[in-house]
């Protein structure tokens, strides 16, 4: 049977840090201090320009790439997995819950498209494997699936999460001996049985 493999959106297959740096660039004003490497930890002073950034219609549609997601789902649809976005959409932003399906829709059309509203729902969510760049998200889905395998793209802000099943990725400029591991473990959950069927 085949396997399911939940992929966020933001910060694994779609720039997000990239998108908002260019929108808080565009409001800055002169003598202000640079752009903080790490947008998820930015000021609370300029939460209101993030927030302004993320409701201007077209921000979470035009969000580029990320190469380095991408090829993880490479290395998934290798292996024959089933696709399934998860992506949390913000409760005061419907806007965005349509502008990330058709986001999912351009750039992995073999995918199904699952948006939850609750910063833990992702938990709930059923997969064999998890590939996702926040750590609390991570956190929440192995809570209830211990024995399934999380992918982590590696961003400086999740460098100091660690758990035995997370496999960090760094991306084409990691040593061909983590490639590989990171394959094998790809390719024993591909094989895993399924859980058994509920009773009706």
């Amino acid at each position: 049977m085949t396997q399911l493999a939940l992929i966020d959106l933001d910060g694994t297959v779609a720039d997000y840090d990239r998108g908002m740096r260019e929108g808080l660039l565009e409001l800055q004003s002169p003598g202000e201090p640079p752009i903080e490497e790490s947008l998820r930890e930015s000021p609370t002073w300029n939460e209101a320009r993030r927030n302004l950034i993320r409701q201007t219609p077209g921000f979470w549609r035009k969000l580029p790439k990320l190469h380095r997601g991408f090829e993880i789902v490479a290395a998934l649809r290798s292996l024959s997995f089933r696709l399934m976005v998860l992506s949390k959409g913000p409760m005061k932003n419907p806007g965005a819950w349509t502008e990330k399906l058709l986001w999912c829709q351009e750039h992995l059309p073999d995918a199904g498209v699952c948006i939850v509203s609750e910063p833990d729902a992702k938990g709930f969510v059923y997969g064999r494997v998890l590939v996702d760049d926040w750590p609390p998200f991570i956190q929440s889905w192995l809570d209830w699936r211990p024995t399934g395998l999380v992918i982590m793209p590696d961003h400086p802000y999740n460098r100091g999460f660690e758990h035995p099943q997370v496999v960090r990725y760094i991306g084409p400029n990691a040593p061909e001996a983590e490639w590989e591991a990171l394959m094998t473990r790809l390719k024993a959950a591909a094989h895993r049985s399924p859980p058994p069927p509920v009773p009706e």
